[in-house]
């Protein structure tokens, strides 16, 4: 079973999110905040994680940073609300895979969980 790491200061959203992903039969763990999602990630070890791109976008790039100092291939992929292009610009620069802007589509978020995945197996 997949392991996915869901961050997202709002907790709706990420139990929306979290029910969503174990619906699909993923296995699922939840963080509130950037630095909570790196103490989860040394632990969970998943293969994918889910970041919300909070109010405090510096936290945000620097657990992207502290994520990708201990895992270089972690799989992150940021979700931002339309107009913070520019910041998801700096995210992938700092260390993330992809995003998704808001409101997410479920089926791009499948789609892009499952090449994130299939990059993995190659």
């Amino acid at each position: 079973m997949k392991k996915i790491l869901v961050s997202d200061k709002a907790s709706f959203t990420r139990v929306k999110m979290a029910k969503l992903l174990s619906d699909e039969g993923f296995d699922v763990i939840q963080a509130e905040s950037g630095q909570k999602a790196v103490e989860l990630y040394q632990s969970f070890l998943p293969d994918v994680i889910l970041m919300d791109l909070f109010s405090q976008k510096e936290e945000d790039f620097t657990s992207i940073k502290k994520i990708t100092e201990i895992d270089p291939q972690a799989n992150v992929i940021m979700l931002s609300s339309i107009g913070q292009e520019p910041d998801l610009i700096n995210a992938i620069t700092t260390g993330a895979k992809d995003f998704i802007v808001k409101p997410i589509n479920k089926n791009s978020l499948f789609f892009k969980i499952q090449n994130l995945l299939e990059t993995i197996r190659v």
